[in-house]
């Protein structure tokens, strides 16, 4: 019996003890859940600091996707686009609107708004994307690339009208920055920054139009290795054409191709994906004067030119000049046979086809651009979906 009453007070005071425990317990509970309250609270205004911060992170900067086996068609900027078959928007995978200037007080310009207004609408009418050229005398782009702040301004308009028009990418046209006028590294800078601007989520693409690298290079090595390798710059339209003479005859000005590639892909180490081979759809002669002079393949095959050769005796009204009293010359192109030719060239070797420009080109099965098209084996656009 007494076993059993001390069992029996044993237990109660255990009862006891877990009262207060569980009073305690249900304190330390409430207790925790203010605490929790607490923490909840603190926990949202953390989520919603750490939103906040996000908003103002810095954006990422990438190119946006690869093209392919680029077809690009510049088209003048003065040029009704009217003049231009709707069948070249859609032969073309991008088309260059040739260009903003850069003017005084760095200043940058659309002279043609309808033109440009006009060129997108096709191009993205028939799935090909519209690039804002931006060229300009030297001595402007030499003082507006000097200062960070002027390279600023400019950048901002030129992204301030890719937007208003609604512009695929940006195309530089500078001719040209050199070493000799020190123009080489603020240029380097200029399409560094512009092409991040341009790459800022992967929304706008950026392309550059370079001289062919021939006659020692002059005018080719300012372009910096780190752009021609770096992600800056999506591709280059090498220029591989007007190396004309004036001084000696039979001088075929865009028979370079070779020389160029050679320079830009061997020497510069340029990226094959980056490298797009130019090409002129107009002819020049060599040894005389040129103005009034140059003609547009479609003007040659007007007057007589064969469509296949490279060459073609034009005849004129007049002397050529006061030393000339000659009234025909010789004027040099590129014919279908020298288009497929290069065309095959740069899809072995290179990332693409350009053509200066649309307007001078035939819509006839003798039409070079279709000749390329054809050549590449290319269904209407090559894109990459």
């Amino acid at each position: 019996m007494g076993k059993m009453t001390t069992n029996i007070n044993l237990t109660g005071h255990s009862i006891v003890l877990i009262i207060v425990i569980g009073l305690l317990c249900a304190c330390n509970s409430a207790t925790k859940k203010e605490e929790v309250k607490k923490i909840g609270s603190d926990t949202a205004v953390e989520k919603t600091d750490t939103v906040h911060i996000a908003k103002i992170l810095p954006p990422k900067i990438f190119a946006p996707p690869e093209l392919g086996f680029k077809i690009v068609g510049y088209m003048l900027d003065s040029r009704d686009s009217d003049e231009v078959a709707e069948k070249k928007f859609a032969q073309c995978n991008v088309v260059v609107y040739a260009c903003a200037q850069v003017l005084k007080n760095n200043v940058v310009k659309v002279i043609h708004p309808k033109a440009l207004a006009s060129l997108v609408r096709r191009a993205h009418r028939n799935q090909s994307k519209a690039f804002l050229g931006i060229s300009g005398y030297p001595s402007e782009f030499k003082i507006m690339t000097k200062s960070p702040v002027q390279r600023s301004k400019c950048i901002a308009q030129i992204m301030q009208l890719v937007r208003q028009y609604h512009a695929d990418g940006v195309d530089l046209d500078w001719e040209f920055p050199t070493v000799k006028e020190k123009t080489d590294k603020p240029f380097t800078l200029f399409a560094k920054e512009l092409g991040d601007s341009c790459h800022v989520n992967g929304q706008y693409y950026f392309s550059c139009a370079v001289a062919p690298g021939i006659n020692k290079a002059k005018r080719a090595s300012a372009i910096d290795k780190e752009l021609l390798t770096g992600p800056w710059i999506d591709w280059f339209n090498v220029m591989i054409y007007d190396a004309y003479s004036i001084d000696k005859p039979y001088v075929q000005h865009s028979k370079v191709a070779y020389n160029s590639f050679y320079y830009w892909l061997r020497v510069r180490k340029m990226s094959k994906n980056k490298c797009v081979l130019g090409m002129p759809l107009y002819g020049r002669p060599s040894g005389i004067p040129q103005r009034g002079h140059v003609l547009s393949f479609k003007r040659i095959l007007a007057e007589g030119g064969n469509p296949y050769s490279d060459s073609a005796i034009i005849k004129t009204n007049k002397p050529i000049s006061a030393k000339n009293t000659a009234r025909q010359y010789t004027i040099y192109y590129d014919g279908i046979k020298t288009v497929r030719k290069k065309t095959y060239g740069a899809k072995r070797f290179g990332g693409g086809i350009m053509f200066w420009e649309l307007g001078h080109d035939v819509d006839n099965k003798y039409s070079l651009i279709g000749t390329a098209v054809k050549a590449a084996k290319i269904k209407g656009n090559n894109r990459k979906h």
